[in-house]
């Protein structure tokens, strides 16, 4: 087989695209850079491209992932070069490898993301340090989350959470750094991640303020 595996970044331009327009704006560059993509057989066919973990709407990301089969072998700086000059400002391809044996599908492969959440805040930085010593210090930390059958549901979400600190406050804004473990690909939000925060520490983030969060990486397994 032929599978591209492809690293690309989201910036502010297009943050607001959904997943699904995602997927067809990275059809349409693949069609114009004559990409040798590979359909699904049937009535209806389609290109054989999978992405990891979905983006938020209003998230960037400088560590994205996507996979796409190919017909042919395609030299991966060829592949990065000519998607490059066909996708819209905003998004970049910068890094990409070929497979000729199947790798483990993405979503499966994911270990960890990193990110940064910048928010509004009234706390001074004693405050929060001291708050995010005593919150990771938690044995449990219990929050509720919908499940599929849009059931609420309590969950321990400490076990998820790898790392979380200030990285600075600075007119107010609180910028947050946060590592969050996948567990049977499972994972649990950023925001879900300030939400319970606020509730234990007791410490108000602004929620007229849109949070904004950046994904710096979405670490894979190596096998």
């Amino acid at each position: 087989m032929n599978l591209m595996r492809f690293k690309f970044s989201r910036g502010e331009a297009l943050k607001y695209v959904s997943h699904l327009d995602q997927q067809k704006m990275f059809q349409r560059a693949f069609r114009r850079a004559a990409v040798p993509m590979a359909y699904s057989a049937g009535f209806n066919p389609h290109p054989k491209l999978a992405f990891a973990q979905a983006m938020a709407v209003g998230m960037t990301s400088s560590g994205e992932y996507g996979d796409v089969e190919l017909t042919e072998d395609v030299a991966p700086e060829a592949f990065i070069r000519a998607l490059n000059r066909e996708l819209p400002e905003g998004y970049r391809v910068t890094f990409a490898a070929m497979h000729h044996e199947k790798p483990r599908a993405l979503n499966a492969a994911i270990v960890s993301a990193a990110y940064t959440v910048r928010t509004e805040t009234d706390a001074d930085e004693t405050a929060l340090r001291q708050a995010i010593g005593a919150y990771m210090k938690l044995d449990e930390i219990l929050t509720e989350k919908r499940n599929k059958k849009k059931k609420l549901v309590t969950m321990d979400i400490k076990p998820y959470l790898r790392e979380f600190s200030l990285d600075s406050l600075t007119d107010g804004v609180a910028a947050f750094e946060m590592t969050m473990r996948y567990i049977d690909q499972k994972t649990v939000s950023p925001s879900a991640l300030i939400a319970s925060f606020e509730k234990e520490s007791g410490i108000a983030f602004d929620r007229e303020a849109l949070w904004r969060v950046h994904r710096h990486e979405l670490v894979l397994a190596e096998k």
